[in-house]
This record gives structure tokens, sequence and C-alpha cells, in this order.
């Protein structure tokens, strides 16, 4: 196979703890821009800013994540602000942004790679994900009644 005929590759960062519905429907939604998934993993500081303490650690994420029909390859704990040097490294393509994310440094490299033509933004899906689990547990979220 040569370069021209390799599927592109395609990058998503997530925090992957307890991952919901939603999150796998989000990985397959990525995956499905280029046919290969490059799929890092938050670690347990940057989810914790992001979003919540994690209840899964850093490594049982990985195995979880890993596991999935949608990804191909796993960075683990990769930088919030990813750059040239990161997407070098591991030949990506794109990058997938989802359309929910507001630390400060990832909105100044969003919008570089923007502008480079180097990102693909999708929607964040609807659902169950990780953060509405996370709020289950915590007791700060009703879980449905069973249909």
């Amino acid at each position: 196979m040569t370069a021209a005929e390799a599927p592109l590759r395609i990058y998503l960062d997530l925090t992957g703890d307890l991952p919901g519905p939603a999150d796998i429907a989000l990985l397959g939604k990525a995956r499905g821009l280029g046919g290969c998934l490059v799929l890092g993993v938050l670690s347990d500081a940057d989810v914790e800013r992001a979003s919540h303490v994690p209840v899964m650690s850093l490594e049982e994420r990985i195995a979880v994540l890993a596991a999935c029909r949608h990804v191909d390859e796993v960075v683990p704990a990769p930088p919030l602000a990813i750059g040239e040097a990161f997407l070098e490294r591991y030949s990506i393509d794109y990058v997938c942004l989802v359309d929910d994310y507001d630390l400060p440094e990832r909105q100044a490299a969003h919008a570089a790679l923007l502008e480079q033509g180097r990102a693909l933004v999708l929607p964040r899906e609807s659902g169950v994900g990780a953060a509405e689990l996370v709020a289950r547990i915590a007791g700060r979220a009703e879980t449905p009644s069973p249909r």
C-alpha cells in the first residue's frame, strides 16, 4: 500500500473515564472520517482539570478504549495543546475536535489547527457520556427508569 492509498490518520483525545454510548458513537464518527483512529487518553490531572476527578485510572481507561473496535492506536496522556511535533510524531493527518471544549490553551491550539486546515470539528454526541455517568455515581443525576 502506498502512502496515497493508506487511510487517513485521525486523532481525537478524550477523558475516556467510564465511556458511555455517546463516547463510543463519537469514536465511531471520528474513525469514519479517515479510516484509522489514533486516540489520546488524557492524563488523570487533565481529566480532573477539564471535567471531573477520574473514576478509572489512566491505565484502566487505556485498557478499555484500546479494546474498542473504533480505536486503532492509543496515545497515553497526550498534551492538551496539539502542535506540529505531535502531529509528525504520530503521522496524524487531521485532528478531530469536539465542539464543547473550553480550556484556553486548547482553544488557541484548536484555532491554529483550524487555520492550517488540519482540524475537523464534530458536535458533541447527545446521550449518555462519561460526565453523566460520573454524575449518576456521585448522586448528582438520576438514573433513568428501565423501559
